[in-house]
């Protein structure tokens, strides 16, 4: 994890990588590992207040961003390390091995306040 600090807030950079050969249900695997977060995010949300930002740097596909709904950074946190363990189930090798770079697509998660889109 790397952790940077803009105007007091944090901001957590999390890094995985998504290894599109875990899946077999034909849909784009990249895409299927941010819908798993988002699904996992957006259901232990409460409120409309707080940042979280999701922000997928595949090449090829779009950023995705979202408003976290819980205005506690702590549990924002806490959200934040359920889904890394959902990302790692999901994204890679179910013995734990990372694939090689050639089949794999670096992910980025930031709970950060920057606006979607920008």
């Amino acid at each position: 994890m790397i952790v940077h600090t803009t105007a007091a807030r944090p901001i957590f950079i999390f890094d995985y990588l998504c290894n599109p050969d875990v899946f077999d249900d034909g849909d784009d695997p990249q895409l299927q590992c941010v819908d798993d977060l988002l699904d996992t995010l957006m259901t232990s949300g409460s409120t409309d207040d707080g940042k979280l930002y999701i922000k997928n740097d595949c090449d090829g596909l779009p950023v995705y961003g979202y408003r976290w709904m819980d205005a506690d950074q702590a549990k924002a946190t806490e959200c934040l390390k359920q889904a890394k363990d959902v990302i790692k189930d999901t994204c890679y090798h179910r013995k734990g091995a990372r694939v090689s770079n050639s089949a794999t697509c670096q992910m980025r998660f930031e709970l950060s306040p920057f606006q979607p889109g920008v």
